[in-house]
């Protein structure tokens, strides 16, 4: 039996507004979480990215300072082989690679190098035919982008003194009788990752005894 009373169909005004209001809010979280996954996509992409050029360089690297050879510096008329390094370069001669696109020894020389009051540079890899060292003129030159947006890199040396005294790690090698055993790349870049760190063991550092002058 009805009462005589008649109910409204629909929502009333403050419904609507309510609705509308957590319509929007659930909107508002959905658009954020979606920015967030594509944020968090293109941030393991780029992690992906430098993990595989970080794997070539280390690579490049290994090979050719693993083979670096103990040749007497033509230029400095004593006996120190032609391998110079510090903390920011080094610079030493090996077999060049297949892309140079020349043949024979290269004198290579691995270098951070940055515009001047930025607070990220890049490693460089310089390529220079160790002939043309040799002789007069300017000697041909390539240069390869190894990494960018790196903040610090610092290279280290371990091995025997002019002594012959086997001594700790050090961020310089000028001017020795014999090539170092161990070379030491640490490498931050600009957004605070690390690159595992990279220690080589150069074989021609046993040779170094027998060096000849090229």
């Amino acid at each position: 039996m009805s009462n005589g009373k008649a109910y409204p169909y629909g929502f009333t005004l403050i419904e609507m507004v309510i609705a509308i209001g957590i319509f929007s809010l659930l909107m508002t979280m959905l658009v954020d979480a979606l920015h967030l996954a594509a944020r968090n996509a293109e941030r393991r992409t780029v992690q992906i990215d430098r993990s595989a050029q970080v794997a070539l360089v280390q690579g490049f690297l290994r090979n050719e300072l693993s083979d670096a050879r103990p040749l007497r510096a033509p230029r400095l008329g004593r006996p120190v082989v032609d391998f110079d390094g510090d903390a920011r370069r080094l610079a030493f001669i090996s077999p060049a690679v297949e892309s140079v696109g020349y043949g024979g020894l290269q004198r290579i020389e691995i270098a951070l190098e940055g515009d001047p009051g930025s607070s990220v540079g890049t490693l460089s890899a310089i390529w220079r035919p160790y002939r043309t060292l040799l002789a007069a003129g300017s000697p041909a030159l390539r240069r390869t982008l190894l990494l960018e947006n790196i903040q610090t890199a610092a290279f280290a040396y371990y091995g025997e003194n002019a002594q012959g005294v086997l001594q700790d790690w050090r961020d310089s090698w000028h001017g020795e009788p014999r090539l170092p055993r161990l070379v030491r790349l640490s490498v931050i870049f600009a957004d605070g990752t690390h690159m595992p760190e990279l220690t080589i063991a150069v074989r021609g550092a046993a040779a170094t005894d027998q060096t000849q002058r090229f």
